[in-house]
């Protein structure tokens, strides 16, 4: 049920004897207050409508926003607690049905207190949109609500896990670097996403392209492409060779390079997406393959 309002308008008739506004300000009496002597009721009368009318249009904004009485009986403890839990409480949390327009101006987001690493970070509770996120606890979770956005600053290397929950741009695991910054989204019930990575090196993050930089490694590049190496001993009859990672798609092409001087030569063929067969031209000897793929 709606609450009702005590403080009503006064003088709105429209016969009611009061001063035109333009007469109000340019009064002298206005300026400085009423003089001894008879009063004027024109005078008086504009000056008690106006109080009136913002004292009740305060009221029913009150009754309207909290659905409590605004009641006249000469104490305010009341309606001021229904004024705060209506303005200041609105002003802490409330929430906007319609675009908001700016205009030549900024809006100034509080930085919050840093937050530890954890396995699942609840950046929801951050104190600002803007937080420090420190120590090395490999981090597989957090916890965001649906559109809510926060900025993060890592103060410390450690794993964000790519998962489900945790949608990383790559699709990959990130380790990262003292000052890196991301922006985490709110995307789902139970589901935060990554929308962006800036890496404190100024370098663009490669998620997804690893390498292994063993005798036998890989390179996997940004164009889909794979390059990897290795050192096989090779028969003349032909030896398996097993690639350290398959090509997702196809092996391209595969080259060997003996590792014995004079006149004995190493071929790959029979190139796929796991090896390849290869040969000496004399009885086993060692060779240096490299094999191009995607």
């Amino acid at each position: 049920m709606a609450g009702t309002n005590d403080f009503q308008l006064f003088a709105t008739d429209p016969a009611a004897n009061v001063l035109t506004t333009a007469a109000y300000i340019a009064d002298a009496q206005r300026t400085i207050g009423n003089q001894p002597g008879v009063a004027r009721s024109n005078f008086a009368n504009k000056t008690m409508r106006q109080s009136a009318t913002m004292a009740a249009v305060l009221a029913q904004f009150i009754v309207d926003r909290t659905g409590q009485n605004a009641v006249d009986d000469g104490t305010i403890a009341t309606l001021l607690a229904n004024l705060k839990s209506t303005v200041l409480d609105k002003l802490n949390g409330d929430t906007m049905s319609g675009p908001l327009a700016m205009s030549a101006s900024a809006i100034n987001e509080a930085q919050g207190a840093n937050i530890a690493s954890a396995s699942a970070v609840n950046l929801g509770g951050a104190t600002g949109n803007y937080v420090h996120v420190t120590g090395t606890v490999t981090i597989t979770a957090i916890t965001l609500s649906q559109g809510a956005e926060r900025t993060v600053v890592f103060d410390d290397a450690l794993t964000l896990t790519n998962g489900a929950s945790l949608i990383l741009p790559g699709g990959a695991n990130i380790t990262t670097a003292v000052g890196d910054v991301a922006i985490f989204r709110g995307e789902a019930a139970g589901v935060v996403r990554c929308i962006l990575y800036m890496p404190a090196n100024g370098y663009p993050l490669l998620s997804g392209f690893e390498s292994s930089k063993a005798s036998n490694g890989y390179q996997k590049l940004p164009s889909g492409l794979i390059i990897q190496w290795g050192f096989a001993a090779l028969s003349n009859s032909g030896t398996p060779v097993t690639f350290p990672i398959a090509f997702p798609s196809a092996g391209v092409s595969a080259v060997a390079t003996s590792a014995q001087t004079g006149t004995v030569f190493a071929d790959a063929a029979a190139v796929t997406t796991t090896g390849f067969t290869g040969y000496s031209s004399s009885g086993t000897n060692g060779a240096y393959w490299i094999a191009i793929g995607y």
